[in-house]
């Protein structure tokens, strides 16, 4: 019985411990896309980086396609 109890509780932080993990989001960005979209998938990517990075929080990933993106605004 003991035994069991301390699988379960390892497994139960095992999974608490990869869970940050699962809920981040991966967001898209490509220059033919359009930052009002969600940018969560390949057929709606942002279409600047600055967009990408405005919908991102800490543990997210932004995926940049490959092509040339102007700066346009300087900070």
């Amino acid at each position: 019985m003991r035994r069991s109890l301390v699988a379960t509780v390892l497994a139960v932080a095992a999974i608490l411990v990869g869970a940050p993990a699962a809920l981040a989001t991966t967001y898209y960005v490509n220059s033919g896309g359009n930052d009002t979209n969600s940018c969560t998938s390949t057929g709606s990517p942002c279409q600047t980086i600055n967009g990408g990075l405005a919908k991102a929080s800490n543990g997210d990933t932004i995926s940049v396609a490959a092509g040339v993106y102007e700066l346009t605004s300087a900070n």
